[in-house]
């Protein structure tokens, strides 16, 4: 049994559900690929206008089929580990999000009624 510091999640093979790699201790790093990707899912990108280009701090949150889902949009997952600057929600079998608010730390916030997702 090895030591881990730390583990970053991303998308790594591009089929809508999120990838992790472990940072391990005196070897390789692991990659645990999750093949889980039958259910629709929604990636969001920010990008800021003038300042805070990446969204980083921005918090995301979706509605769909009386469920919410948050995301915190932010680098750091641990001890020399960087996740990707998408924030990733799985929607299952819903093929519609209710609604959608981003929070940005400026306290600028964005509110839309509807998104449709199909599988990307």
């Amino acid at each position: 049994m090895g030591v881990s510091h730390g583990a970053a999640t991303a998308d790594l093979d591009g089929d809508g559900d999120l990838d992790v790699v472990v940072n391990n201790m005196d070897t390789s790093a692991s990659i645990y690929r999750n093949n889980l990707n039958d259910a629709n899912y929604l990636r969001i990108k920010l990008v800021g206008a003038k300042s805070n280009r990446f969204g980083l701090g921005t918090t995301v949150r979706i509605e769909h089929d009386g469920q919410t889902q948050i995301r915190y949009v932010t680098l750091a997952r641990g001890w020399n580990s960087t996740s990707e600057l998408v924030a990733t929600f799985g929607l299952g079998d819903a093929k519609q999000v209710d609604r959608m608010v981003i929070d940005w730390p400026s306290k600028f916030g964005k509110n839309c009624k509807t998104s449709r997702c199909d599988k990307s």
